[in-house]
């Protein structure tokens, strides 16, 4: 075997699997006049770096007649109009493509999610003047905003291919996860000869990520907000409080230094002179007290 003619296996999975249900998003109720896409948030975080996963993700219209255009972008949101293309891939999801159970199917593999942490998708009803063919060689863009006439569920799982390496640990380099992995087996390829396994995790329902905020991600993941406006507003204050930390430390640093100079080369120490000087005043204005009796009796009968 080697990188051209890798070998290729099928590990299937625990027969007592469950595979999760599809979680529905009512894009029908979502209007959202900044954007030209619905976007998701998907984490794709590996706590061993050591690990790659593949990306699976599946998309199941209410209505099986409407094709759809699907962006993403790695480690951050994904912008496609005419005026910007920042995407790091896409599809167009055609119903005449789409399963025999409805679900459209889009897969990423491992290699390619390497060393990052999440993945955004966005996705847009094409309309009824937009062609939708696997054969197109550019995406179609729009300016208009998102608008979907139907709604849909989603579903997300990572699959993975492992190794035992001489350490007995597991390493996943020279294993490349194949695109009819699904939920009951892993297809792999391998560049060489050892103990292999397989990985499946179910990723949390993918986080809604509209105008600008992310909503709250589900199944008991904890919720995050985040603003770009209001990210852009705490850099820009932690930023002056870092200069005006910077600027405080200067002043301190050259008043530290003109006190030694002053008391080194001049044998003038300000905080000394300062404290001589306030003796003497004390001395000008000393007041003497003197307690005086007087016999108030003895006045009164004189």
């Amino acid at each position: 075997t080697d990188n051209e003619h890798p070998m290729e296996f099928f590990i299937p999975r625990d027969p007592n699997l469950i595979v999760p249900p599809m979680a529905l998003y009512n894009a029908t109720l979502i209007h959202d006049a900044k954007h030209q896409f619905y976007f998701h948030l998907i984490n794709i975080t590996q706590s061993n770096v050591n690990l790659t996963v593949s990306l699976h993700i599946e998309m199941r219209p209410r209505d099986r007649s409407r094709n759809y255009l699907m962006i993403f972008r790695f480690d951050g949101q994904p912008q496609l109009s005419t005026l910007i293309n920042n995407i790091d891939d896409w599809s167009l999801l055609c119903s005449s493509n789409i399963s025999d159970d409805g679900i459209h199917k889009y897969f990423i593999n491992n290699n390619r999610t390497a060393k990052h942490r999440f993945v955004i998708v966005g996705l847009r009803e094409l309309n009824t003047s937009e062609v939708c063919s696997n054969k197109s060689l550019t995406p179609p863009i729009t300016d208009q905003p998102f608008n979907f006439s139907a709604d849909y569920e989603l579903r997300t799982f990572t699959s993975a291919c492992y190794y035992l390496d001489s350490n007995n640990n597991w390493q996943s380099d020279g294993l490349l996860v194949g695109p009819m992995t699904d939920h009951y087996q892993t297809q792999c390829f391998s560049t060489h000869l050892s103990t292999f396994t397989s990985g499946y995790s179910n990723v949390p329902n993918p986080v809604l990520l509209s105008n600008d905020r992310f909503g709250h991600i589900q199944n008991s993941c904890p919720s995050f907000y985040v603003d770009g406006n209001i990210v852009n507003a705490l850099n820009l204050i932690s930023k002056s409080f870092a200069y005006i930390a910077i600027f405080a430390l200067s002043i301190t640093a050259m008043f530290i230094l003109i006190m030694d100079r002053l008391k080194y080369c001049f044998n003038i120490d300000p905080a000394i002179e300062d404290l001589k000087r306030m003796r003497q005043e004390k001395r000008k204005h000393r007041v003497i007290e003197r307690l005086i009796y007087v016999d108030a009796t003895r006045q009164a009968f004189e």
